[in-house]
């Protein structure tokens, strides 16, 4: 029996730190088990770039990696191993680290290893209906299959479907993102509408404190001068007819800014002292 086979295991570099898990332990946290030998370590990055589809949470993992600079780390946690082993010991490891899509970890493994998807046989495959589910039942799916025909509305709301995604994509002709293109489509269908003060709501809960994607995070240098460049000879503060003034004990301020400079107060404590009845002597000015 041959003992070239290894085990191996791909490792985040953005998250570093103490992973523990029984016995096994790692400075990084593991994201894929994989057993093989000679280069099938390296599958996966070329798989990354050639298709995409049997595994999307490993797709997407190492998709995030390489769009922040980085690159996946390869560990051989074991060498020498014969098949047996390397079979055993990947089992062990997927079971200790855990899975995601049964979310007992962090692993994006589609199944628990050993024989894996190269040893799993659709029952249904090289089988017609009738051999597979018996004369009954498949006359039953066909049935309820033919009942879905398509109506002339089907038929409209393809040919529209198609002919969007046609203007779309001879606007951006190496686009070739799905998502991205269901959200363009999806704000041609909402033009002109409006969200609910409800859904508004929503929305804001929904992105408050760390569940808001910035939150914790700045501006870089770069970005800073871009948006400065973008806002240069706009009109901003006092000097904008639709800006709005605060009144405060008396005193009229231009905007926000100032009011916040001569009081030393911050931006969050003078919008909610101005929001509030307890502070009638706080008022708002609306603009033109």
């Amino acid at each position: 029996m041959e003992d070239n086979y290894y085990v191996y295991i791909y490792l985040d570099p953005t998250k570093k730190g103490n992973y523990i898990y029984n016995d096994f332990i790692f400075d990084y946290e593991p994201f894929y088990v994989g057993k093989g030998k000679g280069k099938r370590a390296y599958v996966h990055l070329s798989k990354y770039r050639n298709d995409n589809k049997h595994n999307k949470l490993k797709y997407n993992k190492i998709s995030k990696i390489l769009s922040r600079g980085k690159e996946p780390i390869i560990l051989f946690y074991s060498e020498n191993l014969t098949e047996l082993d390397a079979f055993n010991l990947e089992i062990l490891l997927i079971e200790k680290i855990g899975l995601r899509i049964y979310k007992q970890g962090p692993l994006t493994n589609l199944t628990k290893g050993g024989m894996g998807s190269a040893g799993h046989k659709s029952p249904k495959k090289g089988k017609t209906y009738d051999e597979y589910y018996g004369e009954e039942k498949s006359e039953e799916i066909r049935s309820k299959v033919g009942k879905y025909e398509r109506t002339d509305k089907h038929r409209e709301y393809a040919r529209e479907h198609i002919e969007n995604l046609q203007v779309i994509r001879s606007s951006h002709p190496t686009w070739n993102n799905k998502s991205r293109y269901n959200m363009i489509l999806l704000n041609k269908q909402r033009k002109g509408t409006k969200h609910s003060e409800e859904r508004k709501t929503r929305i804001s809960k929904a992105l408050l404190g760390d569940k808001n994607p910035f939150y914790g995070k700045q501006h870089t240098d770069e970005t800073k001068k871009i948006i400065s460049e973008k806002n240069k000879g706009k009109l901003s503060g006092g000097k904008n007819p639709a800006a709005i003034t605060i009144m405060i004990n008396g005193i009229e301020y231009a905007c926000k800014k100032e009011a916040m400079a001569a009081l030393d107060i911050s931006y969050t404590l003078l919008t909610k002292r101005l929001s509030s009845d307890d502070f009638p002597n706080y008022l708002i000015k609306g603009g033109s």
